[in-house]
């Protein structure tokens, strides 16, 4: 997978709760990140897909938590529910 970038080392994190009608915020979240990063569109279904298992596999009580850094050679992608 290719990431094209600026070069700057940066962060988007995003809170929803860990309910199945918040599921697609974490879709919509890490597919702009992509495209907005370059990374080619079969790619960024790829990443969706994980995240949407990620995000599936945590629900229940409590929020989610998805934080993605990207750097100049890589996109890094943390999902995680304290409370599940």
């Amino acid at each position: 997978m290719a990431v094209m970038n600026d070069g700057t080392r940066d962060q988007v994190t995003v809170t929803f709760p860990a309910s199945p009608i918040f599921d697609r915020i974490g879709r919509v979240a890490i597919a702009g990140l992509g495209l907005r990063l370059g990374v080619d569109i079969a790619d960024v279904e790829k990443l969706r897909t994980a995240v949407d298992q990620a995000v599936e596999a945590l629900r229940g009580p409590g929020r989610i938590t998805l934080d993605a850094r990207w750097e100049p050679n890589q996109l890094r992608i943390r999902v995680v529910n304290p409370d599940a």
